[in-house]
């Protein structure tokens, strides 16, 4: 705890001092203190207050800025209940306010809950300068905390700004095309086999057909074409995009009695074309808030199978699918996570026509692959393979993924082996999104807004502001949003 007792300043206000015996306020005027730091502050969407104390600089923040939202960092919990218990009408200020207070365990779960730039477009982070003084052994790790958070929040918008729109048009006719409750079985006396379309996976077909009676094949969707040209059947291929440009993955492919898992923010020309042509498709939900806010009214009905996908990689979903279903032991191959023999792919893929349709004597197939590999300004040699940046950030996922499961993982001759140290047997079934159809659609005009589904329509919201609703405020922002789901839902 930084913060030992509590003086009275000149002006007869309470003022905290810390352990060190430095005032965290003025001692003369610490009302006059916190109106002068504010002359320099301009209106912001979100404010977060590093160091709380009597709380002079919130207080004066509100009354200048009352339609801002604040949150409150402190050192502890043992000095956010020092200071309510002798700072007189404090904790009945931020109480009265709703203003949320968290330390330094809680950034990571307490900013992205409160930090939605979708509704919060901008956003300063402001200290008291004493405080901060204070805890300046501290002030770096905390800093680079807050920085790491903000990131990652900022690239997950980025994301949402970029996709929100066909993320949320795809789960609203996705949801059409599911009638029918589905179950799955599986033998779980197999191994679990996840082929990823990297360079490695050709060499390994060997192996894929010599295995193929005991083995369960779960493929990527990008490696199941590939596959399929080899005369090798996969029993479940995940697909998870909502771009267009994944439906390219089944063009030509024989779907009928196949087995398919379907994220519900996958591209609606792929489902349509997996379900007319007869395969089964299970839905899974990679956390899109719509989603999960459909799963919230629907009294937590299990109607998709949810699947982390780690950074969004479909590699990451192929294994968790494998692991919910009881698989205690996993292999992934073809996972390379760069440029293997020069090469970003196996052979077999989409990519394959796309290039070859489009080589010429002045610009191969060859050529056109050598842009795709050498487009990133930033490319490494490593173990046999160039990588990037972001082809790095997909490894570490996928290795937090195997910590976050408490899975053992072996890596040789580009096998992946990941075992399960407890396991179980998740049965896998889906109902049929009826409350799109039955409850939500045919309620529409008496939807209210609440919290849960403005966070549904978060992504979508994200996108309209990045597109062309700069100014517009969260209300506005919703009922645009609302609109567009009403008018996709008739």
């Amino acid at each position: 705890m930084i913060y030992s007792f509590v003086e009275t300043a000149k002006d007869g206000n309470q003022v905290p001092i810390f352990q060190s015996g430095k005032p965290m306020h003025s001692k003369y005027n610490p009302l006059k203190e916190a109106e002068t730091q504010c002359n320099q502050i301009e209106f912001k969407d979100l404010f977060i207050i590093l160091g709380l104390g009597s709380g002079y600089l919130l207080k004066e923040l509100k009354k200048r800025f009352p339609k801002s939202t604040f949150i409150v960092y402190e050192n502890s919990a043992d000095d956010i209940s020092f200071l309510f218990n002798h700072i007189d009408g404090l904790k009945d200020f931020i109480s009265k306010n709703s203003i949320p207070c968290f330390t330094s365990d809680q950034i990571t779960q307490t900013l992205p809950y409160y930090f939605k730039p979708a509704i919060y477009p901008t956003l300063e982070i402001i200290d008291n300068r004493n405080w901060l003084s204070e805890i300046k052994d501290q002030a770096y790790k905390i800093k680079e905390s807050f920085n790491k958070a903000i990131d990652s929040i900022s690239r997950d918008y980025s994301v949402q700004c970029h996709f929100g729109k066909f993320f949320q048009h795809n789960i609203l006719k996705n949801c059409h095309f599911l009638k029918q409750d589905q179950k799955k079985h599986l033998d779980l006396s197999k191994i679990a086999v996840i082929t990823a379309a990297g360079p490695s996976l050709d060499s390994k077909i060997p192996w894929i057909r010599e295995n193929r009676d005991n083995i369960i094949l779960i493929s990527t969707d990008t490696a199941s074409k590939s596959l399929s040209k080899q005369n090798i059947n996969w029993d479940y291929t995940v697909s998870i995009d909502g771009q267009l440009v994944s439906q390219a993955h089944f063009i030509g492919e024989n779907l009928k009695g196949k087995k398919l898992i379907l994220d519900l923010c996958a591209n609606s020309s792929i489902f349509r074309k997996a379900l007319k042509s007869g395969a089964n498709v299970t839905p899974s939900n990679n956390g899109h808030p719509l989603v999960s806010y459909l799963s919230f009214k629907m009294q937590n009905k299990d109607f998709s199978i949810n699947l982390c996908s780690g950074s969004g990689t479909v590699t990451i979903a192929c294994c968790d699918f494998a692991l919910k279903a009881g698989f205690s032991k996993i292999i992934v191959i073809g996972a390379d996570f760069g440029y293997k023999n020069r090469k970003p792919y196996c052979k077999g893929t989409y990519l394959d026509r796309i290039y070859n349709s489009q080589s010429t004597r002045v610009y191969t197939s060859e050529q056109q692959y050598s842009h795709l590999m050498f487009r990133s300004d930033w490319l490494e040699h490593e173990n046999n393979k160039e990588t990037t940046k972001l082809l790095k950030s997909y490894e570490k996922s996928f290795i937090q993924w195997t910590l976050q499961n408490n899975l053992e993982m072996e890596s040789k001759d580009d096998f992946y082996v990941l075992r399960a140290k407890t396991t179980g047997n998740t049965i896998i079934q889906t109902s049929a999104l009826q409350f799109f159809n039955e409850q939500l659609f045919n309620e529409k005009e008496q939807i209210s807004k609440s919290d849960e589904l403005i966070n549904a329509m978060l992504p979508f919201m994200a996108y309209l502001r990045n597109k062309n609703q700069k100014q517009a405020n969260t209300d506005e922002l919703f009922n645009i949003a609302l609109k567009d789901l009403v008018r996709y839902t008739k």
